[in-house]
């Protein structure tokens, strides 16, 4: 398609880093902001998608890692009990 030649895109290879580099400037952009980022890596061991997504987390505290369903589960424990201390203001 045009567009993807307009950015460069010429294979599968710079389609993903394309989509990576985007996923970078956004997750910066929306932390910017002040606002809080929750990652979630489940059932995936990649190092670069761990590394990504660490990144993009506020913290690494808001980073999780879940291989099954009870590790999501906990996972969404966590974040909801963050959540909660949070407090909304005007």
């Amino acid at each position: 398609p045009a567009v993807w030649r307009r950015t460069g895109i010429t294979g599968s290879s710079s389609m993903v880093a394309h989509i990576n580099d985007r996923e970078e400037a956004l997750c910066e952009a929306i932390k910017a902001t002040g606002i809080v980022i929750y990652t979630i890596q489940f059932r995936d061991s990649s190092a670069d998608n761990e590394e990504r997504l660490m990144n993009c987390a506020t913290s690494p505290d808001h980073f999780y890692q879940a291989a099954n369903a009870q590790e999501l589960q906990s996972a969404f424990d966590a974040i909801g009990s963050g959540i909660g201390d949070l407090r909304i203001t005007r």
